[in-house]
């Protein structure tokens, strides 16, 4: 499973001279989490609750790190509990001079326990910064491939995987063509460069890729439409003998392909290259003989040939 994490320009900023505690209070921008304070009777222990959102962990990193620990200044340590209780697991005991160190629970409750000695100059001063870190998956986007050749009338389309809802966007440079929840499909008639932006709670993802759009109308035929969300563009090609100019003008996104009757004698070796959309291919009455080795090999999605 993939992570995100952001830093919500949380600081936890707890300074402590003699029984002075200030800075108890924490804000957490974009209401990312809540952050509650208190302080037992003999004000010798402080306690912080730290919250997440759902699907969400926290990370708190100590940037400075001072607590006095020995006989003479006092001993003071804190303690860290993967929990909003102390009798959840413990996180680790802390005091001494350290150097920047991470701490980081396993759901969305921390708990910070601050314990003093009785010495009234002891230090105690720690600075720590916290982040969430969203336990979804982040977005992929999946396309027909990164050179995509279309055909009039055919769809292309981005479709995107992780945590949902997903919000799938397609461009051409930076204007906006279309969207969709999870799949987004479109018709493009220009040659040109192209994105899909895909995004989610836990984060963001981008693909590029260039379109080309041929037209043989005199030798195939297109159609797109789709079928239960899926995209299901459909070419016939029947008009010619010549196998170099049916598959110079063959689709990427093509996913059933009928190339039946046109007399071809064989399958150039590439014929279906980068074709890995196509589910159908027909390929019957025609005059080949013999098949190129890997002729079919691009062609991961074929169900039926």
């Amino acid at each position: 499973m993939h992570s995100w994490s952001y830093t919500a320009a949380v600081l936890i900023a707890i300074s402590v001279w003699n029984k002075d505690v200030f800075s108890t209070t924490c804000n957490f921008n974009l209401s990312c989490a809540q952050f509650n304070t208190s302080e037992s009777e003999s004000s010798n222990t402080s306690t912080w609750v730290i919250s997440a959102p759902l699907n969400h962990t926290i990370g708190i990193k100590f940037e400075t790190f001072q607590l006095s620990d020995s006989q003479k200044y006092g001993h003071n340590w804190i303690k860290i509990y993967d929990g909003r209780r102390t009798n959840n697991a413990s996180l680790g005991v802390f005091t001494g001079v350290r150097r920047p160190f991470m701490v980081q629970s396993s759901g969305q409750f921390m708990l910070v326990k601050l314990i003093k000695g009785l010495h009234l100059t002891s230090l105690c001063n720690f600075t720590g910064v916290c982040s969430l870190h969203s336990t979804k998956d982040k977005p992929k986007i999946s396309i027909p491939d990164q050179d995509v050749r279309t055909a009039p009338d055919l769809f292309v389309w981005c479709s995107a995987e992780g945590s949902p809802p997903i919000n799938i966007s397609i461009f051409n440079n930076s204007n906006f063509l279309d969207n969709g929840k999870d799949l987004v499909m479109t018709r493009l008639n220009e040659t040109g460069n192209y994105s899909c932006v895909a995004t989610n709670e836990a984060g963001i993802d981008k693909r590029e890729f260039s379109v080309t759009v041929v037209d043989c109308r005199n030798l195939c035929f297109n159609h797109g439409n789709v079928t239960n969300g899926q995209v299901e563009n459909k070419v016939w090609c029947n008009a010619s003998s010549s196998s170099v100019d049916i598959f110079k003008c063959l689709p990427t996104t093509a996913t059933i392909l009928n190339i039946t009757r046109t007399d071809i004698t064989y399958l150039p070796k590439e014929a279906f290259r980068h074709m890995d959309a196509l589910k159908m291919l027909d390929i019957r009455n025609n005059k080949i003989e013999k098949l190129q080795e890997d002729v079919f090999a691009d062609l991961f999605s074929l169900q039926e040939l």
